[in-house]
């Protein structure tokens, strides 16, 4: 299979065109090395080479510190049975919501974050779009 490669893995997905489907925003082409799709043996088989390809996937979809988001530091942390939080602020001062909006697994996980029933002693209850979002999701994060 042309998709398989030697990690075992179907990348077919990785390497088509994506549309975009049900208002979800799809993942864009995978970021090449400048040796290409293929990782280099380095890359495989040192953590510091796994670090830095995912550091390079990465780099379009990162927010920026100061740029695209502040964070707002305050109090230590109580513990989270406590049930108080002495912080007098938001931890984020500044969230550029846009560029957060244009990273497709971003605003993925934002659609999902109002599907789930905050109380564990409710029973969940799925309806077909909360399917489809997380559809979208899984299927974002296999693409990129």
């Amino acid at each position: 299979d042309a998709g398989v490669r030697r990690d075992g893995m179907d990348h077919t997905l990785l390497e088509s065109s994506h549309r975009r489907r049900g208002g979800h925003k799809q993942a864009t082409q995978p970021v090449q090395s400048d040796d290409g799709p293929t990782p280099t043996p380095t890359e495989l088989n040192t953590l510091a080479g796994v670090i830095g390809r995912l550091w390079k996937i990465d780099a379009p979809y990162r927010l920026n510190l100061g740029t695209d988001i502040r964070f707002s530091p305050q109090e230590k942390a109580l513990s989270v049975n406590s049930g108080s939080d002495s912080s007098p602020h938001p931890l984020f001062a500044y969230v550029n919501t846009q560029r957060v909006s244009d990273v497709p697994c971003a605003s993925n996980f934002i659609a999902l974050l109002d599907n789930y029933q905050r109380d564990s002693s409710k029973g969940e209850v799925q309806d077909a779009n909360e399917r489809s979002e997380e559809d979208a999701f899984i299927k974002c994060v296999m693409d990129t």
